[in-house]
This record gives C-alpha cells, sequence and structure tokens, in this order.
C-alpha cells in the first residue's frame, strides 16, 4: 500500500476493531456472568420457599403442600420443576410440573447447607440449570435425617436475554465502529492537508506559478519546506549566475569577433591573417573557459534537520 492516508487508517482501524471487539468480548462475559448469578439467586429463593412450606407429617415423614405459593411449581411443563431425595437417594416428593418425569441426574450434595449449581439436559435434550441444597431436618430430638432439595429451570429465559443482550451490544459496537472510522477518516484528512498542500504548491512551482512554498506549516514540516525553499532559491540563484554568464559572454565574444570581421574586411595578407585569427581564437577560448568557470562555481547550501 503506498497511500499514506490508507496505511494510517488501515492501523488505526485493526486497533480500534481489536479494542471494540475485546471490550464486546468482557462485557459479554460480564453479563453472562450476571445472568448466571440471578438464575442461582432465583433457584435459591424456590429452595428457600420449600423449605419453608415443607414439614413432617404424623408419621416422620417430610411433605409438601399439594399448592405452593409459586404456581409454576403446579402447572404442568411450566419450566419450573422441582424435587426432595433423602439421603439415600430415594424421591420424597416431586413437583405436578414435572407430569411424572425425573430431573437430570444431579450428585446428591452430601453435607448439609452445601450447594450445588449447573447446567444439565434433560433426556430430550431440554437445557435445564439446577440448583441442589442438602438440609439435616430434626425428625426427633438428636435426631436428623438429611434431605436434598433440587430445583430446576429451564434455560429459555436466561437464553432469551443473552441472545436480546448480544443483538444490542454487539450493533451499538458495529454502529459505534462505523462512527468512529468515519471520525477517524475526517481527522486524517484533516491531519494530512498540510501535505496536500505542498504537492499543490510543488505543481504549482513545476508550472511556474509561484517560486517557493509559502509558510504557515505545522512543526513537524518546517524543516522539509524550509529546505525545499533552500533548494529552490540556490536553483534559481544558479540559474541567473548561468544567465548572467552567457550575457558576459556574448558580451566578451562581440570584441574578437569585430577584430576578426576588421582583418578579413582590410583584406590582410595571408600571414597578418593568420597571426591575427590565432590571437583572436586564443583570447575567446580563455574568455569561454573564464565564464564557464564563473557560472559553475557555486557554493553548497547548508539543510536544516
Amino acid at each position: 500500500m503506498h497511500s499514506l492516508r490508507g496505511r494510517l487508517l488501515v492501523a488505526a482501524s485493526v486497533v480500534l476493531a481489536a479494542f471494540l471487539g475485546l471490550t464486546g468480548l468482557t462485557l459479554d462475559g460480564a453479563f453472562r456472568d450476571t445472568a448466571l448469578t440471578s438464575v442461582q439467586n432465583r433457584l435459591q429463593a424456590q429452595v428457600h420457599m420449600l423449605l419453608g412450606a415443607a414439614e413432617l407429617d404424623a408419621f416422620k415423614r417430610l411433605t409438601l403442600p399439594q399448592t405452593l405459593t409459586e404456581a409454576r411449581f403446579s402447572t404442568p411443563d411450566s419450566g419450573l420443576y422441582a424435587d426432595v431425595m433423602d439421603s439415600q437417594g430415594n424421591l420424597i416428593w416431586r413437583s405436578p410440573s414435572l407430569l411424572g418425569q425425573a430431573l437430570p441426574f444431579f450428585p446428591a450434595v452430601r453435607n448439609a447447607g452445601e450447594t450445588q449449581f449447573a447446567p444439565l439436559e434433560t433426556a430430550d435434550g431440554s437445557p435445564l440449570f439446577i440448583l441442589a441444597f442438602t438440609v439435616n431436618w430434626e425428625i426427633n430430638p438428636n435426631q436428623y435425617q438429611a434431605y436434598t432439595f433440587r430445583v430446576a429451570e429451564t434455560q429459555g429465559e436466561y437464553l432469551d436475554q443473552l441472545w436480546s443482550f448480544r443483538q444490542g451490544l454487539w450493533g451499538w459496537l458495529l454502529a459505534a465502529t462505523g462512527v468512529l472510522l468515519a471520525v477517524q477518516g475526517l481527522i486524517l484528512r484533516w491531519s494530512l492537508k498540510p501535505l496536500r498542500r505542498v504537492a499543490t504548491e510543488v505543481k504549482d512551482i513545476e508550472t511556474g506559478q509561484r517560486a517557493e512554498l509559502s509558510g504557515g506549516y505545522p512543526d513537524e514540516l518546517l524543516p522539509l519546506t524550509a529546505n525545499l525553499n533552500a533548494l529552490l532559491r540556490q536553483s534559481h540563484a544558479r540559474l541567473e549566475r548561468y544567465r548572467n554568464a552567457l550575457a558576459d559572454l556574448a558580451h566578451s565574444l562581440k570584441t574578437p569577433l569585430a577584430v576578426l570581421r576588421g582583418t578579413l574586411e582590410n583584406r590582410a595578407a595571408l600571414d597578418e591573417l593568420q597571426q591575427t585569427l590565432g590571437e583572436q581564437v586564443e583570447r575567446m577560448n580563455r574568455t569561454v573557459d573564464y565564464q564557464l568557470q564563473r557560472a559553475a562555481a557555486s557554493g553548497r547550501i547548508a539543510l536544516s534537520a
């Protein structure tokens, strides 16, 4: 790529795209973690609700009411499910929303007060979030029975939120990228304007419309424009010296030529003619050599860094 503007634009665009891409990935990861934490907290609240509704019957068996505060547990295929197992893995209770089905296998929590949370799939491949919590229930004085409460929720709401957020995020990032690239292009165009001005003035110098570059350039270009102007002045001075030298040469040759013309007109003898011709030719040679040396002599110009 030979365009300086193109190089700068490509380099800046790559950096901008990388920065916005990393920003998007970071925000996406942060939202995903926040959404997962929200799901876990929501399921934890449902577990606490089940714990509050559970009680022992007359036979010291853990039971839950037919109707719970959360109506989705009672609605078939509602997307919110729950069950309770004892320490041996026997099913104690299952929410009506499961319709007789079982939640996916999930390692039982062995220690009371511990919680496990993980994404799993049902037998038909439906994705779920499952949270399990184990509690020691006092069935008799100083006698406890461990029960594991499991609550599951379909991932549909989570995936919808994630998809909606990603659409908005990447849409805004793409729009921001377009705007920033446009602004970046304008900034580059404005920044490179002095270079275009130099190119225009150099063309004017080539066509004879101006003698040298004008002033008012940025500090970074001042050494360049100053050196170019110095070279132009030296070139003009050298050209002027050549013109003066040619004028002096023409003037200096008039006398020898006049002598030769006079000798020819006087019809001088051959010996005299040869002598006069030799003298004047030698004189003209010396004059030409002198003027050439004078025109070529020029001091070197010091260029600023």
